[in-house]
């Protein structure tokens, strides 16, 4: 018998993930039941090395827990933590606070309807981590570029900000578009460039 249409979405969905996000949704697909580095290894192609650094930082942070028994010379883990999201983690376990202020930012953009950059900086922030008007503002210059925001008022010079709204066709998933090196804009839920600065001669 072939798969279930919510079986091949799943595999679909599996296929597309890499790294760090293959391996936490591989985790999270043991349902309680113990792993070992070779298991997610082999399920997702990433490097044996990657692997035991990335269960290594969740020990630490106490989302993994050996259980004790082995399968050959590999120790049993379980997941004491699950979550959806993959957690951010620094390589001591502790929580990463980098990029955080855009995941807030984005999820916010999501949630708020029309706003303006000081609406932004205010609700996007936590008592973990202020999110600045500066970086209100520049990270909402970056996704208007990219087509992702909808100006609903211009900016005045007698004092009334100007007014965002996403775009619906824009609200993507629950990762916040990445702003990279190059001031390219790349979108992990879509897996690709949404938009790069033109060069010299196309524009």
């Amino acid at each position: 018998m072939g798969k279930k249409p919510e079986e091949k979405l799943v595999s679909r969905r599996l296929k597309l993930l890499y790294g760090y996000d293959a391996m936490w949704e591989h985790i999270l697909r043991c349902n309680g039941q113990a792993f070992t580095i070779n298991d997610i290894e082999e399920k997702t192609l990433v490097s044996r090395h990657s692997v035991s650094a990335f269960f290594r930082i969740l020990t630490l942070a106490g989302y993994l827990k050996k259980t004790g028994e082995m399968k050959g010379k590999a120790f049993h883990y379980i997941l004491v933590k699950p979550q959806p999201q993959r957690p951010l983690l620094n390589r001591d376990g502790s929580k990463h606070t980098h990029g955080l202020a855009k995941e807030q930012m984005w999820r916010t953009i999501k949630m708020i309807g029309a706003f303006t950059a000081a609406d932004l900086a205010i609700t996007a922030s936590t008592t973990v981590n202020e999110v600045r008007l500066s970086h209100a503002k520049n990270y909402i210059g970056h996704l208007k570029k990219a087509g992702y925001l909808k100006v609903v008022r211009k900016h005045h010079s007698h004092g009334l900000s100007a007014v965002y709204r996403l775009l619906p066709n824009k609200s993507t998933g629950p990762k916040a578009p990445i702003v990279q090196k190059d001031k390219s804009i790349f979108d992990p839920n879509l897996k690709k460039v949404v938009w790069s600065k033109p060069k010299e001669g196309d524009e």
